[in-house]
């Protein structure tokens, strides 16, 4: 019964091991935590993180998303803002034009 607990336990650990490792993925972060023997264990079968290399991901994970976000909010303020203000002063002084246009005949 124990050996069924454990071999469940190893699992768990495994699979929420592999979703640290897929969040950072597709964060496309640096993964030095591969070849650092000090930050992983060996659970039967499994070769998982251990609470430090929980840790090390978790925190790199964390300083990343913020940083995304300032550049997302970079682009907005930036690009996005102007672009779409001009377009709408744009399409403001051509109903203008056309108005006038019409008018005088």
């Amino acid at each position: 019964m124990n050996l069924r607990l454990d071999t469940l336990q190893m699992q768990i650990e495994d699979w929420e091991c592999n979703q640290q490792l897929l969040k950072a993925h597709q964060l496309d972060l640096e993964q030095p935590f591969y070849k650092d023997q000090t930050l992983w264990e060996t659970a039967g079968y499994f070769r998982v993180l251990n609470s430090t290399g929980r840790l090390t991901i978790r925190k790199t994970i964390d300083e990343e998303k913020p940083r995304r976000r300032e550049v997302a909010a970079w682009w907005f303020k930036t690009i996005y803002i102007p672009l779409i203000t001009g377009l709408i002063g744009l399409i403001g002084a051509l109903t203008g034009l056309i108005a006038v246009m019409r008018h005088g005949r």
